[in-house]
């Protein structure tokens, strides 16, 4: 990927402030190279977010109709369910929502996409892949994870709370069965990092849903997170960020909610199913596409494989989207 002029100039003058300061005092100088080679590191990764989201288009609103939806989740579910509390009277959590679909389809009973974002995220670094979709005739819900979003419409909760996430998923579902426009029987559900994760684990588990699409999952958390990076490795700063904005403080039952390798198995459905699609170059191990796709037992006509782009695709969103829409046409 090719940076801005602005961060060579950075990068060139960072090396002629370390030399000078490295004859005037060689203590001061190896401080300034770690300060500055730090600073250089985070803006790097900044840079490379700020491409990744940014697709270079104006969005055009007219051909759509946008409908602001709150979605009532369970406060605290995990104890609900140890409590078997189902009552009317449980705490609720609200997350906000969008609802897109093309003013051609308004009078008609779509399909439904669900979208799932990743972590530190919101909906809307979604938008350019679900305006398409919505286009092309489904109807697309996007929805902010607890504690995230912009503030006029961050979720409720506690962005640092991994665990609730997963069991939002029904909830969702639930909604879309009540709608007059839903097809309720051809829903699909995407999910991007952390919405992957939640793809491949209680999405999957939910027989609702016809169809998943993992961009970029895992395949055990707890493995992931207590991994340790070489500070030479190049997204060592981004795997820290990711470590420091996340309780990752989890037991043994929540491991396995939230990994996909206590969810998948071998099922001939998942040939219809399931789809994955990761990066070579992503933060995220290769290796663990190899055990999600083995363990799934899917073959090469349910997952693609991207050489280059990273963890938010750079340079391949509008090829991610052509995988997905065929994908979702041929199987919603």
């Amino acid at each position: 990927m090719k940076f801005p002029k602005i961060y060579n100039a950075l990068v060139a003058l960072g090396i002629i402030l370390t030399v000078f300061f490295s004859i005037v005092n060689l203590t001061i100088g190896l401080i300034f190279l770690f300060c500055f080679g730090f600073t250089l590191l985070v803006l790097r990764q900044y840079i490379y977010l700020y491409r990744a989201y940014n697709w270079g288009i104006n969005k055009d609103w007219s051909h759509f109709l946008v409908e602001e939806i709150e979605i009532h989740v369970a406060e605290d579910p995990e104890n609900d369910q140890k409590r078997n509390k189902t009552d009317s009277k449980s705490e609720t959590c609200i997350l906000k929502g969008k609802i897109y679909k093309s003013k051609k389809n308004e009078n008609y009973r779509r399909p439904f996409v669900i979208m799932s974002h990743g972590l530190g995220e919101y909906m809307e670094t979604l938008d350019p892949w679900a305006m398409s979709i919505a286009l092309h005739g489904y109807n697309v819900l996007l929805y902010n994870l607890r504690g995230h979003g912009k503030k006029i419409n961050r979720s409720q909760g506690d962005s640092h709370n991994l665990v609730k996430n997963f069991y939002d998923v029904s909830a969702i579902v639930e909604l879309i069965k009540k709608r007059e426009d839903a097809a309720a029987d051809r829903i699909a559900f995407i999910g991007l990092s952390l919405g992957s994760i939640i793809a491949l684990t209680t999405a999957y588990d939910n027989k609702e849903i016809k169809t998943i699409i993992a961009l970029n999952s895992i395949h055990e958390f707890l493995e992931i997170v207590n991994q340790d990076y070489s500070i030479f490795d190049h997204q060592w700063v981004r795997r820290t960020i990711v470590k420091l904005i996340g309780d990752y403080d989890i037991n043994e039952n929540q491991n396995k909610l939230m990994s996909p390798k206590y969810h998948l198995k071998k099922d001939v459905e998942n040939h219809k199913r399931l789809y994955m699609l990761t990066c070579k170059d992503d933060f995220l191990p290769f290796e663990d596409f190899i055990k999600n796709v083995e363990l799934s037992g899917i073959d090469e006509t349910n997952y693609f494989v991207l050489e280059k782009g990273g963890h938010y695709h750079y340079g391949q969103k509008q090829l991610v989207l052509i995988k997905m829409i065929e994908w979702l046409d041929s199987s919603l």
